[in-house]
Order: C-alpha cells, then structure tokens, then sequence
C-alpha cells in the first residue's frame, strides 16, 4: 500500500481539468454553439461505424476456411 500523500492542490486541478473536459464535450451538442454537433445526423454514423467495426471482430473469431484439401 503506497503511503504517499496526494497533493491537495493537484487533486483540485486534475478535478478542474475534468470538469472542463466534459464542459467541453456538452458544449458540442448545445444549441446555443453555432458549431454544435447534430446527433440526428451523427448517430447514424456512429451506428454505422460501429456495425462495421463489430462485423470486422465477427470476421477475426471465425475459425480460418482451408483453401487445399489434402
């Protein structure tokens, strides 16, 4: 068990630099951002991606077909 003490003023800033980074992210997808994310559009992308990607792991797991018989 490591018995170094955390520093109280780091853990704050680590804390502050988390918290912007999901501010960050919700400002993507606010309708106040003039660039705001449309999910409408995007998650049907991502959907689409993902299927793919799944596909791809599908195709890894199967066993390999042989191309000779002996």
């Amino acid at each position: 068990m490591s018995k170094t003490k955390k520093d109280p003023k780091a853990e704050l800033i680590n804390e502050l630099i988390q918290l912007s980074k999901i501010r960050d992210e919700y400002w993507s997808f606010h309708p106040a951002n003039p660039h705001s994310v449309d999910v409408n559009i995007e998650i049907p992308k991502i959907d689409k991606a993902m299927e793919e990607l799944q596909s791809k792991i599908e195709d890894i797991n199967k066993p390999p077909t042989r191309m000779f018989h002996n």
